[in-house]
């Protein structure tokens, strides 16, 4: 499966990150059948509380710096991060209790500092 990000809000160490699965299209008669969203894609909401840092990073450019655990499709963790260990003691959300998550898409990456896993919720459609 292959996600794309559609959008994401920040508000009071709240992190939402919306996602939806990229599926075959109809062929364009230069590259090929491409990846799209439409009406069949799964899309997700993404909810983290508690976010003391995030970051995105265009996906050619990343990589998990140690181990990492598979929750989802397209929902990851890695244990014992060198960016885990940047978080501020001053912001808002976990400082010591922080945990790096990072959701995958095809185009970015996007790393959260956050003290609990986060909720995730199937949505009905992008509007």
């Amino acid at each position: 499966m292959y996600f794309d990000l559609i959008d994401l809000k920040y508000c009071e160490a709240r992190l939402i990150v919306r996602i939806a699965e990229l599926v075959l299209g109809e062929p364009d008669g230069c590259n090929g059948t491409p990846l799209v969203i439409n009406e069949t894609s799964k899309k997700f909401t993404v909810v983290f509380k508690d976010v003391s840092d995030f970051r995105s990073q265009a996906e050619p450019c990343f990589s998990c710096d140690v181990d990492s655990e598979k929750l989802t499709e397209f929902l990851y963790e890695c244990k014992n991060s060198k960016y885990l260990k940047t978080a501020c003691r001053f912001g808002d959300g976990p400082y010591e209790r922080a945990r790096h998550f990072y959701v995958f898409t095809e185009s970015v990456v996007i790393d959260v500092l956050s003290e609990s896993e986060p909720r995730i919720k199937e949505i009905m459609n992008i509007a």
